[in-house]
């Protein structure tokens, strides 16, 4: 159901439908009506529920199996999909910014960690070759700034720390 209330979990572009009201689209691509009038809830908190969503998805894929010796049902290879697919797509005006900043800020270190050189080497491609690409169509240049930070440090350290809150050890089921 993460789908539904963050369609950019599953990569792809979303376009309006020929006669489809602009509100319906929106809502389509996740934005929540607030109050009696059917009014949209404003852009700012639209970009923050889509970034708590893939860092959500991030976490889910990046967890510990309960049992040793179980492979995840949707596991980290899941993630390398989920980023291949993002970059393969044209950029979305801030959003595409926002999910790649989450999704990296959550899932870097166990990427890192299974990929290695490869992982590095898919950075220096977003850095030199895709944020261009986001910078030109942002309307607001904080989502890519945050983005191009991140991916400036992570080239310059090459560090990796798991995310906070994260657990360390796979949770036992009762």
């Amino acid at each position: 159901q993460l789908h539904r209330r963050c369609p950019y979990t599953i990569p792809a572009n979303w376009s309006r439908g020929k006669d489809e009201p602009n509100i319906d689209y929106l809502k389509r691509l996740g934005y929540a009506e607030v109050g009696s009038e059917g009014k949209l809830e404003e852009r700012e908190k639209f970009l923050k529920k889509m970034e708590g969503c893939v860092q959500l998805y991030g976490a889910v894929i990046t967890a510990t199996p309960p049992y040793s010796g179980k492979v995840h049902p949707h596991g980290l290879s899941n993630g390398w999909l989920w980023l291949a697919r993002v970059l393969n797509l044209q950029p979305v005006p801030d959003v595409t910014a926002t999910v790649l900043h989450a999704f990296l800020q959550t899932c870097s270190w166990a990427l890192a960690k299974t990929y290695g050189v490869q992982f590095h080497k898919l950075l220096d491609m977003i850095y030199s070759t895709y944020l261009p690409k986001l910078e030109e169509v942002s309307d607001n240049f904080g989502p890519s700034t945050r983005l191009k930070l991140f991916l400036e440090e992570a080239r310059r350290s090459g560090i990796f720390p798991p995310p906070d809150g994260g657990i360390s050890q796979p949770l036992i089921p009762l």
